[in-house]
């Protein structure tokens, strides 16, 4: 298979994989939302989050180390899967238990516990099974990372759904129920993966060897700090809610992270985009500079194009879509909403981020992401105890827009360019008339969002889209493999 093939292969096989994952992310939120109390899925979306940040440290930035040097030399595939399969095993028990004595030391409610430390548990496990997804994209194996997160996910929506269906699907679920659901689904999907596709890794077998694992730590540990520092400036306000705002935090929580996990599902067409296009910018930029820098602007210009609708419409529909998705309790959540789609408008286009990494210059994102995680934790110590969810919602907005004013100079100085011209203004100007239109007709949310979708994703095809942008758009789609002009 040559090497066009290949990536047109890979980029289909790794857009069903984020489908996938985004998709049952999305489908369980809802689904736990309409059928918990308010405080209970408050508790949970903190559990969640308070697991991430021990997982990505116990993580140890070894999965991201894990498809770069397999990508570079297959034969090691063995030997790194059995050296760090171990080490997050024993690395995971760490953070459990490190967890677990932290949510003592800060005497968090027992109710709190009780859905804390099932979550936990199913994020560890869980983790040693989609560490399989990294192995596979070392190797290039895209269609392996599909499968195993189809078996995954399938594990989660199944159990997930089961727990709130065991007592007839009635209001409100016990949501130490839906966690015990969690957990089983961990246990299930990580015994699948490992049975199942565990074998196309090589032999399963626990094994430390010092020098090998010590190389892999020291390597490891910048890309940990990186990532623990990306983590403060995405999660940690709920982490703050929970603490800082009485009498009622899981309730604030409740009602931040409710559009949270919506927008994250909802930029999912946008980080497709970045990822299976990694590639490309990384072999543009060892190539003339004028090629890399015409890649650069075409998915500075698609990213805008595709994250302006979603921005606008949650403008405009924003109540809507908060009462229709969860319960008319959230009705306050569109406030948030509208905020974070601004902040995540800023955060994508352009994708500044993926830029600097396709050109080695990660030090500026580790600048960039360490100067807004402090801004970010200092403005929510002023601005949660008295405004709550919407002050952390205030917050993200503010640090988002920090971030792009570092990037636009970084980009100016680098590339001599911020990849932002009129193509900018013309979709945020299509998006607002066409969602402001809509607005004026009784159409529910549903229809009115797909007839939204369809006429700009047309006219923006036509009339937006720049010849090489409808090339690389049918290449993402595999129905195009020649790559001229992208």
């Amino acid at each position: 298979m040559g090497e066009l093939d290949r990536f047109s292969r890979n980029s289909f096989f790794l857009t069903i994989s984020y489908l996938l994952r985004f998709g049952a992310g999305i489908l369980v939120t809802v689904l736990v939302a309409k059928h918990v109390a308010q405080e209970d899925f408050g508790r949970l979306a903190f559990a969640l989050t308070l697991a991430t940040f021990f997982g990505v440290a116990a993580d140890f930035g070894l999965p991201a180390l894990t498809v770069r040097d397999v990508a570079r030399d297959h034969s090691q595939l063995s030997r790194y899967y059995r050296n760090i399969f171990t080490l997050k095993i024993v690395f995971s028990a760490v953070a459990f238990a490190a967890l677990v004595a932290l949510v003592n030391l800060l005497n968090y409610p027992a109710e709190t516990k009780r859905v804390v430390y099932p979550i936990a548990a199913f994020m560890f496990i869980a983790s040693l099974g989609t560490y399989h997804y990294f192995l596979f994209r070392g190797l290039e194996r895209m269609d392996v990372d599909a499968a195993a997160a189809l078996t995954y996910n399938l594990c989660l929506i199944v159990f997930v759904l089961g727990a709130l269906l065991i007592a007839g699907g009635g209001y409100p679920v016990p949501i130490g129920r839906v966690a015990a659901g969690y957990l089983a689904a961990g246990i299930v999907a990580t015994t699948l993966i490992i049975l199942l596709f565990g074998p196309k890794a090589g032999r399963l077998r626990l094994a430390i060897e010092p020098a090998f694992c010590k190389g892999l730590l020291k390597e490891s540990s910048y890309l940990a700090f990186y990532a623990m520092l990306g983590l403060i400036y995405m999660q940690i306000d709920t982490l703050m809610l929970s603490k800082l705002w009485q009498p009622d935090p899981e309730k604030q929580i409740a009602l931040y992270q409710a559009p949270v996990k919506l927008l994250s599902a909802a930029v999912m067409a946008v980080s497709i985009v970045i990822n299976v296009c990694m590639p490309m910018l990384s072999r543009r930029f060892i190539g003339p500079r004028e090629d890399f820098k015409s890649l650069v602007y075409t998915l500075s210009r698609m990213g805008v194009t595709m994250i302006a609708p979603l921005t606008v419409f949650a403008l405009v529909y924003s109540g809507e879509i908060m009462t229709f998705l969860f319960r008319p309790e959230y009705a306050e959540s569109k406030y948030i909403l509208i905020v974070l789609s601004v902040g995540y408008f800023a955060w994508f286009s352009p994708p500044y981020g993926s830029v600097f990494v396709a050109m080695g210059k990660q030090r500026i994102n580790f600048f960039v992401s360490a100067a807004c995680a402090s801004t970010n934790v200092v403005l929510n110590l002023i601005f949660i105890p008295r405004y709550g969810a919407i002050a952390a919602a205030g917050t993200t907005l503010a640090t988002y827009l920090m971030m792009k004013a570092f990037y636009i100079y970084f980009s100016r100085k680098h590339l001599g360019s911020v990849f932002i011209g009129r193509r900018f203004a013309v979709a945020v100007l299509l998006c607002a008339a066409l969602a402001a239109a809509l607005r004026l007709t009784p159409l529910h949310v549903v229809p009115a969002g797909a007839i939204f979708c369809i006429v700009y994703a047309g006219f923006s095809y036509l009339f937006i889209f720049s010849a090489a942008e409808k090339r690389l758009c049918l290449r993402l789609a595999g129905l195009r493999k020649e790559e001229d002009g992208v």
